[in-house]
């Protein structure tokens, strides 16, 4: 299928960077000190077959024009019942909309890893999303397919292809505008030739102003072949736009 084209005009922004620099400075800091800060001593067993964790995200978008959009991002994971820092997470996104309904974004993640056993591996990840969004009704229907190369420290590199499809709809209560969502992603390992992965999550998100928008969710993750193979998140994101 074609995708629609569009014509990219580029808007002058250089009037706004003297005061967005000393913010995406900030957030670079932030982002490096929640990574350089995750070697916690760990003493959980990796053994278990279940397990509960928290996952928290900071991003900060810039658009560059109507189409266009940088960010910047870090997240944070407890894992092992909430004991431990299992990793922490920073990296930067170009997203560019191709007509209404389609977006693509590369990206880059850097991902530290912190064994309970006290070593430190780390990974280079390269994804890139391509995600299709339209309105259905009152309900809002977004694919996203994503391709990601993993580039890892001491341990073979990996590629999979992931694919999540989400369902948002609206909801007023008490005054408040909410968007509750369904979301379910699957993962396939090229190296097992396997799908190896489930993850099933529901939360609701709120534009908090008309910079700043959050969510709260659960995801439910299955996976075959691991430890552990079940896995329980309760996990928050918070997204800044700069205008």
């Amino acid at each position: 299928m074609a995708l629609p084209s569009t014509h990219l005009q580029t808007e002058a922004v250089g009037e706004k960077f003297p005061s967005l620099r000393l913010k995406l400075l900030l957030l670079a800091a932030l982002l490096l000190a929640c990574c350089a800060g995750g070697g916690v001593a760990q003493t959980a067993d990796d053994d278990d077959e279940d397990d509960a964790q928290s996952w928290s995200e900071l991003e900060l978008s810039l658009p560059l024009n109507k189409a266009v959009a940088l960010s910047l991002f870090g997240e944070l994971r407890l894992e092992r019942n909430l004991r431990d820092v299992g990793n922490t997470r920073a990296g930067a996104a170009v997203s560019f909309d191709l007509g209404r309904h389609f977006t693509l974004k590369p990206i880059y993640l850097y991902v530290p890893d912190y064994s309970p056993r006290g070593r430190t591996n780390y990974s280079h990840r390269l994804r890139l999303d391509g995600t299709i969004k339209f309105p259905l009704r009152k309900f809002t229907v977004s694919d996203r397919s994503r391709v990601e190369w993993r580039l890892r420290r001491s341990r073979e590199d990996s590629a999979r292809y992931r694919n999540r499809l989400s369902v948002e709809f609206p909801l007023t209560v008490r005054g408040a505008e909410l968007k509750p969502f369904v979301a379910d992603e699957v993962f396939y390992d090229f190296g097992d030739g396997a799908w190896m992965r489930n993850r099933f999550s529901v939360g609701v998100g709120k534009n908090l102003s008309d910079r700043v928008t959050g969510e709260t969710y659960y995801t439910l993750q299955n996976e075959r072949d691991s430890r552990p193979g079940v896995i329980h998140v309760i996990g928050t994101g918070l997204k800044l736009t700069l205008r």
